[in-house]
């Protein structure tokens, strides 16, 4: 692998938006994702989870989205080793309908086959605050946003003073990471930063070879804020990223020592204006700006990307709740050998959210997308949720959505793109209950049906994208229970989806759609000592249908079990070892073209973390 060590980036760029200027101010009951403002679960109408402790158990060798596995109706499929092409799913659909966004970047990578986010870049110990909005959120995210929201927000700008934390660690597979988090503020300036190297043997991909296929990922972001006034909020930060990741692709015997090299340089600028501000009354403006390259390169060519997207809404708050009013332009370019591709999508919508006393709070959005290809697209969502009694709320939703084709599905190269292709529509509801039991349980259970029309998808006989005419249907089912007492708690989760799409352009008989797992879940038990914790985590997969492989329908099922702990020798420093894959399971989450892409084996690691 080539070396290329640490690295510093200090860029004089855009302004965070508010969300960054008061995350520090937030604890687990508040979520920033669901109206692009704070706001408290019990008010919203849509299922969200968050959490706050991603970074300070994250597992070294496992990417972030395998840690993500199994919660909030998260399912995760990995092309083999940390940095290989992977697919954070949610809602029993593809990563192609969801958006991931970090520290308000969207990841959506243009420059890819389609546009995702590729989550297994991230360094899972960076991520201070991870949300997870499920269901349609079209009317505020617009295209792909069909079966939700995920949100990652890394090192955080305090409220005051300064704090900072070390970390590295060494394990299986020759594995070294270390990294650096920190963050200050002043009365009118703050900043906050995050460094990370990840570097790896790593292990074959796949069973066809065996040649290790080795990773190098190096991340790195920056925040700064200013406030000069309580009326005024500005920020700036910047995202980069660069990796060298060895892959076995669709054609593992020529791909064996296959090599891509690739590369993210974002910047972001919005600034936050209290424009009235009275005593039940408040009106506020906020406005961004971003720019977001991609740069790929790989044995098959170079590949390039580009995102830039600017925007603003003004939200009235009231006693009764709030309205906003925005607009949005997003310009997303691709090049592929010398071959430049793009398209503009114009937005306006419009939010409403109404609390009554009754301890009822009824929400209803509206967007209007004006594509520069397909014209214009109109989508909605409505939604209530119901207190019935303390710690017990029903929430209801509907919401419609749409897609529009990528770049490559239009014009990709080997004859892959079709230029017919036309956006998918979606309509979807979700219904279910969230709740307490006195302190020591919390419980959700949601069930959600999700149609798409028109759906796109790719023929593996004559290698094109084509569209898939009728309706393809999901449904599912998510349930989440978690119980404290003392020093232990475990949480369970267990998600089912089970969909139908049209076989084929040409068939209209109906088959299962792919690549989901129809029931999977996590279990997680904690010890909390006084100075040390213990931490099991098991994850199972169960009833994934493929149809690359056509002598073998279905993933195998396969269970898995992770250890961690950690011990506090000092004020200042913390002894962490984890133990990956524990019972040697042989399992995978993704196919190829005729063959399934292997996942670690047992391996382990052990570090310091130094926080001051």
């Amino acid at each position: 692998m080539r070396q290329t060590g640490l690295f510093l980036l200090l860029l004089a760029a855009p302004l965070n938006s508010f969300a960054d200027n008061v995350l520090d101010q937030l604890d687990d009951d508040i979520v920033i994702t669901a109206s692009r403002m704070p706001i408290s679960p019990s008010k919203m109408t849509s299922f969200a989870e968050v959490i706050t402790d991603l970074g300070d158990h994250a597992l070294p060798q496992l990417s972030l989205g395998q840690q993500m596995d199994g919660i909030g109706g998260v399912s995760f499929t990995n092309n083999g080793v940390r940095g290989a092409q992977s697919g954070l799913q949610l809602g029993g659909l593809s990563s192609t309908y969801n958006k991931v966004y970090l520290d308000g970047f969207n990841l959506a990578d243009p420059s890819g086959t389609q546009e995702v986010a590729n989550t297994s870049f991230i360094a899972p110990r960076s991520i201070q605050r991870a949300e997870i909005l499920n269901g349609s959120q079209g009317p505020l995210y617009g295209s792909s946003a069909i079966a939700g929201v995920v949100n990652f927000f890394s090192a955080q700008i305090p409220d005051q003073g300064f704090y900072g934390e070390s970390y590295a660690s060494f394990g299986s597979y020759n594995t070294f990471n270390a990294g650096q988090s920190f963050g200050a503020r002043s009365d009118m300036v703050g900043f906050a930063g995050s460094f990370d190297s990840y570097d790896s043997d790593g292990f074959s991909s796949i069973q066809e070879n065996n040649e290790d296929d080795g990773v190098e990922i190096n991340n790195a972001s920056i925040k700064f804020s200013l406030t000069p006034t309580s009326r005024i909020k500005l920020g700036a930060n910047a995202i980069y990223r660069e990796a060298d990741v060895d892959y076995d692709g669709t054609f593992p015997s020529v791909n064996s020592s296959g090599l891509q090299t690739s590369e993210i340089k974002g910047v972001r600028t919005s600034t936050e204006l209290v424009l009235v501000e009275e005593q039940d009354y408040a009106l506020t403006f906020i406005g961004e700006a971003q720019s977001l390259y991609f740069e790929r390169k790989e044995d098959f060519g170079d590949y390039d990307g580009d995102r830039k997207q600017a925007g603003g809404h003004l939200r009235f708050d009231y006693e009764q709740g709030f309205s906003l009013l925005g607009f949005d332009y997003e310009r997303v370019s691709s090049t592929e050998s010398s071959t430049k591709n793009s398209y503009d999508i114009r937005g306006f919508f419009a939010e409403q959210l109404l609390e009554l006393s009754t301890g009822t709070s009824i929400s209803g959005g509206i967007r209007r997308d004006d594509h520069a290809t397909y014209g214009t697209y109109a989508t909605y969502q409505l939604g209530m949720a119901q207190e019935i009694f303390e710690n017990f709320v029903v929430k209801a939703n509907y919401a419609t959505g749409f897609r529009a084709p990528s770049n490559y599905e239009l014009y990709g190269s080997f004859g892959a793109g079709n230029k017919n292709l036309k956006p998918e529509t979606s309509r979807g509801y979700d219904l279910g209950v969230a709740g307490k039991l006195a302190s020591h349980l919390s419980y959700s259970l949601r069930g959600y049906r999700t149609t798409i029309t028109d759906r796109i998808g790719y023929n593996n006989t004559s290698f094109k994208y084509q569209q898939i005419e009728g309706n393809s249907k999901v449904w599912g089912a998510e349930v989440a229970l978690k119980a404290s007492m003392g020093s232990y708690s475990i949480a369970q989760t267990y998600n089912y989806a089970y969909g139908t799409e049209p076989t084929s352009a040409t068939d209209s008989s109906s088959r299962v759609i792919a690549g989901v797992p129809r029931h999977s879940g996590k279990t997680t038990a904690t010890y909390q000592g006084q100075n040390f914790l213990l931490q099991a985590t098991g994850l199972f997969h169960a009833e994934t249908v493929q149809y690359a492989n056509t002598t073998k329908p279905q993933l195998d099922d396969f269970v898995t079990m992770n250890l961690n702990g950690s011990y506090q020798l000092t004020e200042h420093a913390t002894i962490e070892a984890s133990v990956i894959n524990l019972f040697d399971s042989d399992y995978v989450t993704a196919h190829g073209n005729g063959f399934e892409y292997q996942q670690p084996g047992l391996s382990g690691n052990i570090g310091l973390r130094i926080k001051f």
